[in-house]
């Protein structure tokens, strides 16, 4: 990810990055540090199963594909914080996840593809998946928030049907990343952009000026 033009495109928009999950973390284990007495916030990200350079990684790499850990790091600063539901629940989405999906079953998106039988295959070109993809959701696997994102988007959703799919898998859009921030933004001005061109393939043009995760290009989900 290109930092430097990522402000720049930010600013440029009137957009503003809300607190990051790595901050939140931080400020959660601080407290917990001084209430009981650790001499150092590595005792306390210990007891998460993380260490002090992988939070400095999360950091640096926000948009990261990979989240399966952050996203099991937020269930066990849950329990050993005391976090309530809903805490644990933001945390979660600081970090583009939503724990939502451990108690929902994951028909929310298979239900979707029902209604796009006869349109799966400009589906998928106006998403930039393949067929496979679609066979993973059908066998109730999950796939990457990429690739989903890049799904629904293409169908032509609102941005709150599309949190509630993303929800499903265990996602949501978060306004603390800069590739979700650009995602919403594209999603609450679609007047604007050209009609004749896949939304997908124009979000992506801007994803990869700024060296941000394409969407719709990775095919195997971070919790399969």
């Amino acid at each position: 990810m290109n930092n430097g033009k990522i402000r720049d495109w930010l600013k440029q928009h009137a957009l503003v990055l809300e607190e990051g999950f790595c901050d939140s973390l931080r400020s959660i284990a601080e407290e917990y540090k001084t209430r009981y007495g650790y001499g150092t916030l590595n005792e306390v990200y210990r007891l998460l199963g993380i260490s002090r350079q992988q939070v400095t990684y999360w950091k640096a790499n926000p948009c990261s594909t990979q989240t399966k850990k952050r996203y099991f790091t937020v269930l066990e600063a849950a329990e050993l914080f005391c976090l309530s539901d809903e805490a644990a629940e933001l945390l979660a989405n600081k970090a583009g996840l939503s724990l939502q999906g451990e108690q929902e079953e994951n028909t929310g998106v298979q239900k979707l593809f029902k209604q796009y039988t006869d349109k799966q295959k400009k589906l998928f070109t106006e998403a930039n998946v393949t067929e496979r993809m679609l066979y993973y959701i059908k066998a109730d696997r999950k796939p990457s928030k990429e690739s989903l994102l890049a799904l629904v988007i293409s169908m032509g959703m609102e941005t709150e049907e599309i949190q509630q799919v993303l929800r499903t898998a265990g996602y949501v859009l978060s306004k603390s990343l800069p590739t979700d921030m650009i995602v919403l933004y594209f999603l609450e001005h679609q007047s604007e952009w050209n009609k004749n061109i896949s939304l997908v393939w124009q979000i992506n043009e801007v994803l990869d000026e700024l060296e941000l995760p394409l969407l719709g290009t990775i095919l195997y989900g971070n919790f399969t």
